[in-house]
């Protein structure tokens, strides 16, 4: 079980035991869902869920990159989906495009859910990095409510990226607001999540390193601020002079404390939502 540094980078993913579902086509690329069931599933069943987006700078990366997480939560009974979702190295596209890829997976998922024996009140989102980047705009950004909901239920975010445009008390190294609009499509405020929190978004865990200095742990800081702040519930764990991607699973078992760390607390949070039994 596991998926090392190696195996996360493989693109397009290898992940035979998945279960996979083209969900899209766009920029001359198929976009397909792998996922992940658990023993006794049937189509009848009414299961939480977990989506996971995998991180990269929106440039690169591979589904695979939480397979470790997704066969974790399969094991406690839950529907796990690891996403493809375009980037810039192989589509040429925007970060913009990125989450229109994220929300139509969300869609996907709410639609198919009585054949995937999913709850469609209970889809959480998740991604480390650009793809808790994603996960965040899903649940703090307004959707379009004439469509089926991409909205998630829960965020479970690792090191995720959630201030794009320099905000009250958060310095932004080298920050460029003309690169960041050629990045993002868009203004990037559009798509910076602390930009966007109100009222009502979904309760939300993350976890962060400290010495992060390719997402700076302040940004975290931040943005769970202003969750607390409009009444949501976030929670942040901060792991003392941990760096980006902390939290991978790690082929030696070694060197796996803050990934079993990160899955306790997770555990903790889905049981508080009553999605997991861990008796």
């Amino acid at each position: 079980m596991g998926s090392d540094l190696k195996t996360r980078q493989f693109y397009p993913p290898q992940l035979p035991d998945s279960e996979q579902h083209l969900y899209k086509e766009a920029s001359d690329t198929r976009l397909h869902l792998y996922i992940y069931k658990p023993e006794g599933w049937t189509s009848q069943d009414n299961r939480p869920a977990i989506v996971f987006y995998f991180g990269g700078g929106w440039v690169g990366g591979s589904p695979s990159h939480f397979l470790s997480q997704a066969q974790h939560y399969s094991e406690l009974g839950l529907v796990t989906i690891l996403a493809d979702y375009r980037v810039a190295s192989r589509n040429k596209i925007k970060i913009k495009h990125c989450l229109e890829d994220a929300r139509d997976v969300m869609r996907y998922v709410r639609i198919n859910a009585n054949h995937l024996g999913i709850n469609p009140s209970r889809v959480a989102s998740s991604g480390g990095s650009a793809g808790g980047h994603l996960a965040a705009c899903l649940g703090v950004i307004t959707d379009n409510l004439e469509e089926v909901s991409s909205i998630p239920n829960a965020m479970i975010l690792f090191n995720p990226v959630c201030v794009l445009v320099p905000v009250e008390g958060v310095e932004l190294s080298s920050w460029n607001l003309e690169k960041m609009e050629q990045k993002t499509g868009l203004p990037p405020e559009e798509l910076s999540p602390a930009h966007h929190v109100k009222s009502g978004n979904p309760p939300c865990i993350i976890f962060h390193g400290t010495k992060d200095e390719t997402v700076t742990f302040a940004t975290a800081q931040k943005f769970c601020q202003l969750m607390n702040q409009a009444g949501n519930d976030c929670k942040l764990y901060a792991f003392e002079g941990r760096d980006h991607g902390f939290f991978n699973f790690n082929h030696r078992e070694d060197q796996n404390d803050d990934y079993y760390q990160t899955l306790k607390l997770t555990d903790e949070f889905l049981k508080k939502l009553g999605w997991i039994d861990l008796n």
